[in-house]
């Protein structure tokens, strides 16, 4: 997600026309610095969210580097002469907690509003924030599932009392019974991912999804 910093400051100033044709570079230049498959839309006021498919975390923090540096260079003609614009941008990535468009938007509104609290005129990627904390921070939870084992043949209940965008802890009755690599079914959160365990005692499990 962007938003163009102080648009509200320029649209009093110089009035709404102006304030449109700033909106309209803004998209102007975002879209020319982009590929043929990725999307590009308004959400409403000053606000737009890009879809970058088939690129990782990294990849769209990247792109939005290069996308804050454009609109930054970008001249808007205005009554008083040229104007420049700055735009803050907040990036997030699809993970095993965050599939849905919902909590995608949310994730970048949350870094796109870091960046401003920072300075504007930036780039901040969900994780790096203080609402994210760290990519690999997990999330307490209390929740039901299923470890799949034996080719899907056997499957073991579990609880899942935490997790984040890389794993899980996992508490069962008996570890002992259970293989280093297994598939953890989630049904309530519609998650379904293979496992590898890094440690273990009796009744917990600690993984990393493969």
């Amino acid at each position: 997600m962007l938003d163009v910093d102080h648009f509200k400051s320029m649209n009093d100033r110089f009035g709404h026309q102006v304030g449109d044709e700033v909106l309209k570079a803004v998209a102007s230049t975002c879209k020319s610095q982009l590929r043929a498959g990725d999307l590009l839309g308004r959400l409403g006021g000053e606000e737009f969210a890009i879809i970058l498919p088939y690129v990782g975390r990294e990849g769209a923090l990247a792109t939005a580097e290069k996308l804050r540096q454009a609109v930054a260079s970008a001249v808007v003609d205005g009554p008083a002469g040229p104007l420049s614009v700055t735009a803050s941008f907040g990036v997030t990535a699809t993970s095993i907690i965050a599939k849905d468009v919902d909590t995608l938007l949310s994730q970048a509104d949350a870094a796109m509003y870091r960046a401003k609290e920072t300075g504007r005129n930036r780039c901040e990627g969900w994780g790096h924030n203080r609402e994210g904390q760290e990519s690999g921070s997990r999330r307490r939870v209390l929740k039901s599932g299923r470890i799949i084992i034996n080719d899907r043949r056997s499957t073991i209940d579990c609880t899942i009392r935490s997790i984040g965008a890389d794993g899980a802890n996992i508490a069962v009755s008996d570890t002992s019974i259970i293989p280093a690599n297994f598939i953890l079914k989630i049904e309530a959160d519609g998650i379904e991912t293979a496992c590898r365990i890094i440690s273990q005692n009796r009744q917990s499990i600690e993984v990393i999804f493969a």
